[in-house]
């Protein structure tokens, strides 16, 4: 069995979207020895979200999930450093998390990759999250803060397909 992780900064939403999509996309593809998992690089936010009784995705990544069949109220925030032994590959969501990923844990660099980038992806290989002024300036005057996050999803959703399509063609 293979393990790949996918990391974002607190596990609210970017990398918890990445891995629902990816196992369903794998099964899809009928691709059934890699356990796909996603956690946060940044235990200090991650715990400070847990002191204050938020230790689950946020609100909105877990609604719009559950309109496409994903139930994720039961998942609780992951630190990468409790998960990641053993792991094959790691999918960041962007730079920052990539470079800090491979700081903290450096014997994983070489299976550390941006998910984009990983995807076939040449350019613009962040995913951003739904507040940033990237997705925002994109979106112009239709941006509210669940249009951002059905952005984000809407893009997470390709990554993901082409990411298991990868994996079911040439495996981890």
């Amino acid at each position: 069995m293979k393990k790949l992780i996918y990391v974002c900064y607190s596990n609210k939403g970017r990398s918890v979207a990445l891995a629902e999509y990816t196992r369903k996309f794998l099964e899809s593809f009928e691709v059934k020895n890699v356990l796909v998992n996603s956690a946060g690089i940044g235990l200090e936010n991650i715990e400070s979200l847990r002191k204050r009784g938020l230790d689950s995705p946020s609100s909105n990544t877990s609604k719009i999930l559950l309109e496409e069949g994903f139930d994720i109220k039961d998942q609780k925030l992951k630190f990468i450093g409790d998960i990641i032994s053993g792991t094959d590959l790691i999918l960041t969501s962007d730079e920052f998390t990539l470079a800090r990923l491979r700081s903290e844990f450096p014997y994983y660099r070489n299976q550390s990759f941006l998910a984009r980038q990983y995807a076939g992806f040449l350019r613009n290989l962040d995913i951003f999250g739904p507040y940033a002024e990237v997705r925002k300036t994109r979106m112009g005057g239709r941006w509210s803060e669940i249009a951002g996050y059905r952005d984000m999803l809407k893009e997470i959703k390709v990554v993901s397909r082409r990411i298991a399509s990868r994996i079911a063609e040439k495996g981890i």
